[in-house]
C-alpha cells in the first residue's frame, strides 16, 4: 500500500534526514564562478528557514517542485532571487501552504526523493519570475542541460575532503550571485562507474561539459532545464563537479503522472 505524505506547516517538528556525505546543511557546494544571465533562469527558487538552504522549481503559479529532502525546514518560498543576499526588489515571498511528498521516497536510496510545495497565493508571473514545463519524455544520453543553484563556492567544512575552488565570500562560501553550468546526460553504464546500484528508473546522472575552473557542486533541490524542460532535481552530490565527474538527479519525466494527478486533486 503507497501511503502520501501530508505535512502542513504548523505539525510538529521533523528530525533533519542525515545522511553520511552531507554536509551539515541541505545546501550543497557550488564550485567555481559560472554566473548565470540575469532573469535566464527565473523558475529557480529559494527555499528558506531564516536563510538560503534548498532550491527548486515554479512549475506553475502555485506549485514548486523540489527534493523530499528539503521538506523538514522549510519556512518561506523567495521566487525572482538573482542575488542570493542582494536586493528585494522584484523578489516574491510566499509562504507554504503544504507540503506533498513522493509515497515512493527512500531517505537512505534517493528513490523518488521529489516533493511538491503548494504555495499561499500564486506567484505573479514576469520576467523575473516564471514557471518551468514538465518533460513529455526522458532525455536521452547525450542531451545538453544546464544546472543552477546557490551553494557554496567551496567544499571546504563538508563531507569531503576536497577542496575545488576559492570562495567568493572567504567565510561563508556562498557566491553573490545564481551559479550555473553546462552538463549533458551520460550513459548508464558511465553513470555506474561513480554510483554502483544507484542508478535506478527514478535516478540518473549528469556530468559536467565546461572547463574544470568552471566545475561547481550542484545542491539539493536545484533544477536541471533540458531542452527548455524541467527534467531533474539535484539530490546528492560527492565532492566538486568537476569534469568527466558526474551527479545525482531525480528523474522527473518519471514522476509527471504523480505530479499532474496530486496537483489536480489538491
Amino acid at each position: 500500500m503507497n501511503f502520501l505524505f501530508l505535512v502542513f506547516l504548523g505539525a510538529a517538528e521533523f528530525q533533519p534526514l542525515l545522511v553520511a556525505f552531507f554536509t551539515d546543511d541541505a545546501d550543497e557546494n557550488i564550485i567555481g564562478k559560472s554566473t548565470c544571465p540575469k532573469n535566464s533562469i527565473s523558475y529557480q527558487v529559494s527555499l528558506s528557514n531564516g536563510h538560503h538552504f534548498c532550491s527548486g522549481a515554479l512549475i506553475n503559479k502555485e506549485w514548486v517542485l523540489t527534493a523530499a529532502q528539503c521538506f523538514n525546514k522549510i519556512k518561506m518560498v523567495y521566487l525572482g532571487k538573482y542575488g542570493i543576499d542582494g536586493t528585494k526588489r522584484g523578489v516574491q515571498k510566499i509562504g507554504v501552504k503544504y507540503f506533498f511528498i513522493h509515497p515512493g521516497y527512500n531517505k537512505q536510496t534517493y528513490e523518488n526523493n521529489v516533493m511538491l510545495i503548494k504555495l499561499k497565493r500564486p506567484a505573479t508571473i514576469k520576467s523575473q519570475v516564471s514557471t518551468i514545463s514538465l518533460p513529455k519524455h526522458c532525455p536521452p544520453v547525450g542531451t545538453q542541460c544546464l544546472i543552477s543553484g546557490w551553494g557554496n563556492t567551496m567544499s571546504n567544512g563538508s563531507a569531503t575532503s576536497n577542496t575545488c575552488g576559492k570562495s567568493e565570500n572567504t567565510t561563508t562560501g556562498n557566491p553573490s550571485l545564481l551559479q550555473c553550468l553546462d552538463t549533458s546526460v551520460p550513459s548508464t553504464r558511465s553513470c555506474n562507474k561513480f554510483y554502483p546500484y544507484e542508478i535506478s528508473p527514478s535516478i540518473f546522472c549528469l556530468g559536467s561539459r565546461g572547463n574544470v575552473n568552471k566545475s561547481f557542486q550542484d545542491e539539493v533541490g536545484s533544477p536541471a532545464m533540458c531542452n527548455g524542460k524541467l527534467h531533474g532535481i539535484a539530490t546528492s552530490g560527492r565532492g566538486c563537479f568537476l569534469k568527466n565527474k558526474v551527479h545525482l538527479y531525480a528523474k522527473v519525466c518519471k514522476h509527471v503522472n504523480w505530479i499532474r494527478s496530486t496537483m489536480s486533486h489538491s
